[in-house]
This record gives C-alpha cells, sequence and structure tokens, in this order.
C-alpha cells in the first residue's frame, strides 16, 4: 500500500514509497511533496515526504529504543528515537524497508497466501 510507482532518474529506475502511508497518516493530495532517493543494496528507493529539515548532529546518548507503545506496523520500520529539547526524531530503518520490498522466497509466500 505505500508503494506508489516508480521514478526514473536519470536512466535508473528508483521504486517510490510513500512515507504517510507507511506510518499510516492521511494523504493530502494538495500538499507538496519531496523525494529522498536512498540506494540500499545497489536498488534506489525514492522516499516521498512532506518537507527535509536541517542537517543536524545528535549525541547517541540520546537514542532509545523504539517505544513499545507503537503498533508493530509502525516499530518494524522504526530503528529507535532520538529525544530532543523539543520534538522526538524517529530513526527510519531503510533495511526493513528494502525487505519489504524484495522479491525473496519468504515475501512471495507472505503475500500469494
Amino acid at each position: 500500500e505505500f508503494v506508489l510507482g516508480l521514478v526514473n532518474l536519470r536512466g535508473q529506475i528508483a521504486t517510490a514509497l510513500g512515507m504517510r502511508q507507511v506510518f499510516g497518516k492521511k494523504n493530502d493530495l494538495d500538499a507538496p511533496t519531496m523525494s529522498v532517493v536512498c540506494k540500499i543494496d545497489g536498488n534506489l528507493m525514492s522516499l516521498i515526504v512532506d518537507s527535509i529539515g536541517d542537517v543536524i548532529e545528535i549525541d547517541n546518548e540520546l537514542f532509545e529504543p523504539t517505544p513499545e507503545t507503537l503498533t508493530q506496523d509502525l516499530r518494524r520500520f522504526i530503528k529507535g528515537i532520538y529525544k530532543l529539547n523539543d520534538k522526538l526524531l524517529s530513526v527510519l530503518d531503510l533495511d526493513a524497508l528494502a525487505k519489504e520490498l524484495s522479491p525473496n522466497a519468504d515475501n512471495a509466500v507472505g503475500r500469494a497466501a
């Protein structure tokens, strides 16, 4: 449900993933979006996001495991949380996203059932 399609990036094909859909948020078709391109295991993914913030440095001591109170649907794509002064920063698990998309035998059986 979060695969939005394919994107041609100068001849290379990337799978477009909607981050709103990954995290169960309502899709706002009128809102502007941006794309963050990632390469994982040689495959390109285009993460469709609402906005991109500043690059910041964060002390590793602020890292905490993903809260148990989140549903498993959300937890499976989050590595952990950083508690900042005025907000929380979720760390996206790109490997988990890539695994969800990979055509390996385990996923193929799960989808066919």
